[in-house]
């Protein structure tokens, strides 16, 4: 029975001597194994592979959506939204280009990229508008914060801003535009 104990143990300890280890190498730590090296091909930093792939879009709650039938609307973050007909009333929280082909729209917005008026009489409120292109008449355009660039071709438009208005270029009778750029 001693024998058959012995036997077992003499083969672990047998494999366990062909074995070598930093463990048994004086000052050497015994936990972290050997360090490989990084053979020739292997750089020390690597460096970015540029990619041709064009930045994604992106993601709009709707795009290329028009509304043509008077009621209020309420919508998220909007790529193209186009209003036409009258009595439109729609609040939305930021729309890439805007654009109002009816009369009497009411729009609020926080953010509105490009917002092209060719209606009558609509009402338009932003935190910010990067563009507005007005042909129609009789249209409110209130931005809290700026405005980048104005133009307007039209008569009896007011358009204001909180801080500022980078350009404008203002054709047509009794437009006002508030601060003067």
């Amino acid at each position: 029975m001693t024998r058959m104990l012995l036997a077992p143990a003499g083969l672990v300890l047998l494999l366990l001597a062909g074995c070598t280890s930093n463990f048994l190498v004086e000052g050497s730590d015994p936990i972290a194994g050997p360090t490989p090296t990084p053979s020739a091909s292997e750089s020390a930093t690597p460096t970015p592979t540029p990619t041709s792939e064009p930045p994604m879009p992106p993601e709009f709650e709707c795009d290329n959506l028009v509304i043509n039938a008077p009621g209020n609307y309420y919508l998220g973050e909007c790529g193209t939204v186009i209003i036409e007909g009258s009595g439109i009333d729609l609040v939305l929280t930021s729309v890439a280009v805007l654009i109002i082909r009816g009369d009497n729209a009411d729009v609020v917005a926080d953010q509105v990229g490009d917002l092209e008026i060719n209606g009558q009489r609509s009402e338009i409120e932003a935190r910010s508008i990067r563009s507005v292109d007005i042909r129609g008449a009789g249209n409110v355009v209130t931005a809290e914060e700026t405005i980048g660039t104005l133009l307007i071709n039209g008569n009896e438009n007011v358009v204001t801003a909180g801080i500022s208005i980078d350009s404008a270029i203002i054709n047509g009778l009794l437009n006002e535009v508030e601060p003067a750029p």
